[in-house]
């Protein structure tokens, strides 16, 4: 049996890159985050030769740390005040902003429906339309049907509704 290299990182708090939780978020590929990342990087970091394998572990872990941490996301309150995940005050309340953010293009299509079942079901179509992966349409139609859920059992301003239930800023509550 061949000696493989064994990858190991431990972080406390969580190190948490907003720019692949970005790429996650519009439901990018590892591989297709690691291209990015290995672009996006200075020159002199090519010249080592396990860099990209290492890129690529980094991202992986990510990409693994987000799909636990989208339960908490799911509900800001759970998510702001959890202690399983050391993540940084400021990088929880930039992360829920960032997962509650929708594409224009992507909502305008859900006006209008009741956003049942089979609106899920048909999201391939406005995945197709927008351009946009599959993965960032469910968790946008997701969103939205669970903001509409919990405002609707509340009454008062809307726009305060969704700021304090989800933890959202001012700007992106009125939208």
């Amino acid at each position: 049996m061949a000696n493989r290299p064994v990858i190991v990182t431990v972080s406390h708090p969580v190190d948490v890159d907003l720019t692949v939780f970005s790429l996650w978020l519009k439901g990018m590929s590892l591989q297709g985050a690691t291209r990015i990342r290995i672009n996006n990087e200075p020159p002199v970091t090519q010249l080592f030769s396990d860099y990209p394998t290492l890129l690529l572990a980094e991202t992986e872990e990510m990409y693994r740390l987000f799909n636990s941490l989208e339960p908490y996301l799911q509900s800001p309150p759970t998510f702001l005040s959890q202690f399983i995940y050391q993540v940084p005050f400021f990088t929880r309340h930039r992360m829920i902003e960032m997962y509650y953010t929708f594409d224009d293009t992507v909502v305008r299509e859900f006006i209008g429906k009741k956003l049942s079942g089979k609106d899920r079901r048909d999201l391939d179509d406005v995945s197709e339309k927008t351009g946009l992966s599959l993965k960032s349409c469910k968790r946008q139609f997701d969103n939205v049907k669970r903001v509409l859920k919990v405002v609707d059992d509340f009454d008062g301003s809307l726009v305060d509704n969704v700021k304090h239930q989800f933890h959202l800023p001012d700007e992106l509550a009125q939208r």
